[in-house]
């Protein structure tokens, strides 16, 4: 990206190199090449291009950022946890979202953007996945992720959480998905969720229940779980239809440092 004075690199939605230059654009009426320097058959790129763009204007970091994680589940996604309604755009409200199509783990990155690193635990590693690599976790081996808290982590008005879960228990066996504390962000299937269902429970007090039958096991399925404190309601999606959950409980959103687990 080029500005009046400055010039700019960016790589997956983050600034990495930026320089002053003392000149302007030039304008020229030659051919644009892609993947091809101006004299043919030198420095040609080796690999591939895909969706390249030209403005015409200087894109602020914000735009950038969102033209990074607008991108989706293009490489795989395993958990988006933000602070707006699912049905806004991707980016919007994103504070963390870890794809988890590293090729081995100790970190597992956050592309969102806002730095909310992960490490797993107890040996969880990387395997195919919905969409390229996804984690894998064993309950017996107490296998999971752990986020370091941060102020981004912790809406206080609205919350979502959505996933891809293929989930290999059964019946009415608790196995969480989601937590941050006691009762905050936890997702976990079976319990009071019912058997082959959901419990969400956003915040300490509140229970969300989808009933049995409603996440099926050995199966991909598509975990949204949706909050709003203005209205202290909240659902639970599976595969995009509204599982009509029963809400016991009210309050808003309660403020939790403790770190923010996957598969714990």
């Amino acid at each position: 990206m080029i500005s009046p004075g400055s010039q700019y690199i960016y790589r997956d939605g983050v600034q990495v190199s930026q320089s002053s230059t003392a000149t302007g654009l030039t304008a020229t009426d030659g051919a644009i090449k892609l993947g091809e320097y101006s004299s043919p058959g030198v420095y040609n790129l080796v690999g591939y291009l895909d969706e390249p763009k030209i403005y015409n204007y200087a894109r602020t970091a914000a735009q950038i950022k969102a033209d990074y994680n607008s991108q989706g589940t293009a490489k795989g996604s395993s958990v988006q946890i933000g602070s707006k309604d699912p049905r806004e755009s991707f980016s919007q409200g994103l504070v963390g979202y870890w794809k988890m199509d590293e090729s081995s783990w100790g970190s597992v990155v956050d592309s969102s953007g806002n730095g909310n690193n992960g490490t797993a635990y107890g040996g969880a590693t990387v395997t195919s996945g919905k969409f390229g690599n996804g984690g894998i976790f064993s309950s017996a081996s107490s296998q999971y992720v752990s986020v370091t808290s941060s102020t981004s982590l912790q809406p206080s008005d609205k919350i979502s959480i959505a996933t891809w879960v293929y989930w290999t228990g059964s019946g009415s066996t608790v196995e969480f998905i989601t937590a941050k504390g006691s009762e905050h962000y936890e997702i976990h299937t079976g319990g009071g969720g019912g058997s082959n269902g959901i419990r969400w429970i956003p915040t300490n007090g509140v229970y969300i229940d989808t009933g049995a039958s409603k996440f099926l096991s050995n199966q991909w399925n598509h975990l949204v779980t949706v909050y709003d404190s203005a209205t202290n309601t909240g659902k639970v999606y599976v595969n995009g239809s509204d599982t009509g959950a029963t809400q016991t409980g009210s309050g808003a959103l309660q403020t939790d440092s403790t770190d923010f687990q996957i598969a714990r």
